[in-house]
């Protein structure tokens, strides 16, 4: 069998990326959008949202960082389109809203539509 070269699953199939490798850069794109302003923090429940204002000073952060060298973003200068895909998946997947204070809204609708029957 020597000389022979096989081909396995791996050859056609990209490792996937490690649970913690994703989770990390989650987070980076979160704390970058935060930073910018784009995302917001609920002051009351703490619950990250997007109150859908443009999206732009977060990728534009995002490239000056990369710009300025910043260490939390060393880890990722090899795929930096990658990071910023995640950015733009971060902003795109946050409520809009607090689901707390949302919820606090809606019990408060019920219980006064139901108070007024």
């Amino acid at each position: 069998m020597s000389g022979h070269s096989f081909v396995t699953a791996a050859t056609f199939y990209p490792v996937p990326e490690s649970v913690a490798a994703l989770q990390r850069k989650l987070c980076t794109a979160r704390r970058v959008a935060l930073r910018s302003g784009v995302l917001k923090r609920c002051a009351v429940h703490h619950q990250v949202f997007y109150d859908d204002q443009d999206p732009g000073p977060a990728f534009e952060l995002m490239l000056d960082l990369f710009k300025d060298q910043a260490p939390e973003l060393s880890e990722y200068r090899a795929v930096k389109h990658e990071l910023l895909d995640v950015l733009s998946q971060v902003i795109a997947e946050s409520l809009p809203y607090c689901s707390d204070c949302r919820a606090g809204l809606v019990a408060g609708w019920e219980l006064q539509s139901s108070c007024d029957h």
